[in-house]
């Protein structure tokens, strides 16, 4: 959905075709606070799925170390 849809679709949720009480400005910056929010509960949902650990072995002497093959655990 692109924003001007989300804007089009806005507008016919609150039965205003034209901007009478909403001006276009106001349906952006509701929209805008509203996507950071829904993102901001899905980033919450799981804190730790976002997170990756692994144990590294280093050498002395070297500058680079492989990092851990597979996936995440």
């Amino acid at each position: 959905m692109t924003f001007l849809e989300m804007q089009t679709y806005t507008r016919d949720l609150i039965n205003e075709d034209t901007a009478a009480n909403w001006t276009d400005a106001m349906i952006k910056r509701a929209i805008n606070a509203s996507i950071k929010h829904q993102r901001n509960k899905i980033i919450n949902l799981n804190v730790d799925y976002f997170v990756t650990s692994a144990v590294l072995a280093f050498t002395s002497g070297t500058e680079t170390t492989a990092l851990p093959s597979g996936g995440v655990q």
